[in-house]
């Protein structure tokens, strides 16, 4: 079973003319779910195509900060 890279993008639904995500986690393999933890939103977890647990930590980032460099796009809220 072949898998790829995923990603999990968090949109501002009150800003109509955002284009771009607040947040992007990444993901070596296919994501099938995902939940913030109940008794604390800091953390992500997903659960991958292969059955392995991926876990985010969220509590040191800021969101919504996307800068260019170079004359390409880097986006400082990717987490990987």
């Amino acid at each position: 079973m072949k898998s790829s890279k995923s990603f999990i993008l968090f949109w501002n639904y009150e800003d109509l003319h955002a284009i771009d995500p607040l947040l992007i986690l990444t993901s070596p393999l296919e994501i099938l779910t995902f939940e913030f933890n109940p008794k604390d939103p800091n953390f992500v977890v997903a659960g991958t195509i292969n059955g392995q647990i991926m876990l985010w930590d969220l509590k040191n980032v800021q969101v919504g900060q996307v800068t260019k460099k170079k004359g390409k796009k880097s986006e400082k809220n990717e987490i990987r």
